[in-house]
């Protein structure tokens, strides 16, 4: 009783309207400037001129590839061409490195769109449901800012990908699951997967919820649709790309490294980044309570609402938040698959789970209630925490870095070199080809797989090439014909230091810091010894 007292003062409207547009200008404001610093900070980081993460020049080289008329996932361009991502966010780049050239400028320039394009769609579904331009456009700078860190603005798939990932899932909801909007979601769920292959969920998502909560119909014509387009093309790419599965789904597989620890220590992260959120989505449950509980599932009515002989029918009629699902099943997700592999940290939490999660607190928010100014207050308090974390001023010193300087000067200056990945782009910039691509080292990783017409090249055949492709890079550090060998102190580099040591002298050691990813690399630049 007391509980549904408190709920019922708290969900009643403002004192007076005069009181409610003060607040809401406050908000307002604070938004303006929270979004005028988010642009600011883009816009800095996409001028910056060296690499904010140290393999983000993997992508400026699948795009040369492509560039110059060649398929990356062919043996002829492999291990340099090894990409555990995909293709699709390279095809997109594709035509505007053609007009504006291959630079970290264009491709952190598309990332930079399509969160903008996330931000818009995110914020129209909100206006659509509360017709409120106050919560809708909080609802979308707090997800552009949490997609804008991990990565979000650099060369990545990542913006491109979660953008995709957010349509596929969202646009049925929009259009009511009509046929259209299913086939645009299938269509998407396809796009989605080319560009980075966990982003598929987004089919699953929706295929899921349309057969159990909408129309079994519809949840079947959906994943036919779906699997035959997907199918059709799986056998395009897989002899128009001989390696494109071998690299994007065993090669994933193969570096898959499961930990428990790992999984633990970004969920009390997830916590720490997003406990106002967390607290409020909490308070919401219980005051606004739910009109379904799991106990439904076990009731009498069980039955009746199970109607599994009517095809037109959902196979249960509960009352399904939609946000509410798709939150806890990439939630799921992200505990028993995504989370706990260790290559790859937040970043799938903040792509798949996050999103969700934020739009169903949006949807539950009215700003006309007194409880919305503890809601809006815990919200704005949450997106300020993200950006001192993800988008803070001292992110930006890198664009005036002696060191960096220094260590691109010498790949510009070099005639050839054995790389790390950490001066890739250099290297494109100035018209070489790179030894190293970043995720060349991967090709090494994979692990022995069935001989199957369906996966590619035997592996006996991928594992030749590799060694051969090593072994001509260490016949020329033999001979001498690199000038320059750019190489990352105590980290794999494709070739041992005894052999360097044999024909090459260190001349300098170059400490190089990317604060966006938090990372500190010492890069040893060695000349040939004089003879």
């Amino acid at each position: 009783m007391f509980l549904k007292n408190v709920y019922q003062y708290l969900a009643s409207d403002l004192v007076d309207a005069r009181t409610s547009k003060i607040i809401r200008s406050f908000f307002f404001g604070g938004m303006l400037v929270l979004f005028s610093w988010f642009v600011y900070f883009s816009f800095s980081t996409i001028a910056i001129p060296y690499q904010i993460e140290y393999r983000e020049g993997a992508a400026q080289v699948m795009t040369q590839i492509l560039l110059i008329g060649g398929n990356p996932f062919s043996l002829e361009y492999q291990p340099l061409g090894m990409n555990n991502y995909g293709i699709g966010y390279n095809l997109l780049v594709l035509p505007f490195a053609k007009l504006f050239g291959n630079t970290l400028m264009v491709h952190r320039g598309i990332s930079f769109f399509f969160l903008l394009a996330s931000l818009l769609f995110v914020a129209r579904i909100i206006f659509l449901l509360k017709k409120d331009s106050l919560i809708s456009v909080l609802c979308g700078i707090f997800i552009v800012v949490v997609l804008a860190g991990r990565g979000g603005l650099g060369a990545f798939p990542s913006a491109m990908g979660t953008f995709l990932f957010l349509s596929g899932i969202f646009i049925p909801f929009i259009y009511s699951f009509r046929y259209p909007s299913l086939i645009a979601s299938a269509l998407l769920s396809i796009m989605a997967y080319y560009t980075k292959p966990y982003f598929v969920i987004c089919f699953v998502v929706v295929a899921v919820y349309t057969f159990v909560f909408i129309s079994k119909r519809k949840g079947i014509v959906y994943s036919l649709f779906f699997l035959s387009v997907f199918g059709f093309l799986f056998l395009w790419v897989r002899y128009g790309f001989e390696l494109y599965f071998i690299d994007t789904f065993i090669g994933n597989l193969s570096n898959e490294n499961r930990s428990l620890r790992h999984l633990r220590g970004q969920l009390v992260e997830l916590v720490k980044e997003f406990f106002p959120s967390i607290i409020l989505g909490i308070s919401l449950l219980f005051l606004n309570g739910s009109k379904f509980s799991p106990g439904a599932l076990f009731r009498t009515k069980f039955l009746w609402r199970s109607k599994f002989l009517q095809v037109d029918a959902p196979l249960l009629d509960l009352p399904i938040n939609y946000f509410a699902f798709t939150f806890i099943f990439c939630f799921l997700s992200f505990i028993f698959v995504l989370g706990l592999h260790g290559g790859s940290y937040m970043t799938s939490a903040y792509q798949i789970v996050l999103p969700p999660f934020i739009l169903w607190l949006f949807q539950k928010l009215n700003s006309k209630s007194r409880f919305s100014i503890i809601c809006f207050c815990l919200l704005f308090s949450n997106i300020l925490i993200l950006n001192n974390i993800l988008l803070n001023p001292s992110f930006l010193r890198q664009r005036d870095s002696v060191a960096w300087k220094n260590l691109y000067s010498y790949a510009r200056d070099s005639r050839r070199a054995v790389n790390c990945p950490a001066v890739v782009s250099a290297l494109i910039d100035s018209g070489k080809v790179p030894i190293d691509s970043g995720q060349t080292e991967y090709y090494y990783y994979i692990q022995p797989y069935p001989n199957h017409i369906l996966f590619g090249p035997q592996y006996d055949t991928v594992k030749r090439h590799g060694i051969l492709y090593r072994r001509s890079i260490r016949n020329a550090i033999s001979k001498g014909e690199f000038d320059k060998l750019i190489l990352t102190e105590g980290y794999g580099n494709l070739i041992s230091f005894d052999a360097v040591d044999q024909y090459y002298v260190k001349v300098e050691t170059i400490a190089i810091e990317m604060p966006q990813t938090h990372q500190t690399w010492v890069i040893g630049v060695w000349e040939p010894i004089s003879k």
